[in-house]
């Protein structure tokens, strides 16, 4: 993944910037090399989605422990607050499960681009041979 891609304009707005990169990736085959263009909105999503996961999982291990605080408080917990903290970790599964498909698709599509740049490339120049 690129370190500094200048198409991740903000980190913490993976969501909201994606589905516009992927619409203009467009639709390669993985037969065909990227462009550089390509190659740039496929690391910038791949990017996304590193982030994003990546933030999912610490805010839910943060939740996790304000959850097991808020369990041995004297005060108790209200039922409410906890079916929507259910809702959103099972949210928060599903699209994790959907950024993990992206960021292993992006990296694929780069490997397989990879392939057919080396299977395009010209052959290396034979010298004819030379008779003494």
């Amino acid at each position: 993944m690129s370190a500094m891609n200048s198409l991740v304009q903000n980190v913490g707005r993976a969501a909201y910037e994606m589905p516009n990169l992927l619409r203009r990736l467009g639709d390669p085959d993985g037969i065909a090399p990227l462009t550089e263009e390509q190659r740039q909105i496929a690391d910038a999503v791949e990017t996304h989605a590193y982030n994003a996961t990546e933030a999912i999982l610490n805010g839910l291990e943060a939740i996790g422990v304000v959850m097991s605080a808020a369990a041995r408080s004297q005060d108790g917990i209200d039922q409410r607050n906890v079916a929507d903290l259910a809702d959103l970790v099972k949210h928060l599964a599903v699209e994790m499960q959907h950024l993990h498909d992206v960021e292993s698709n992006m990296g694929a599509l780069k490997r397989l681009s990879s392939i057919a740049e080396k299977n395009t490339a010209p052959a290396p120049r034979q010298r004819a041979a030379v008779r003494a």
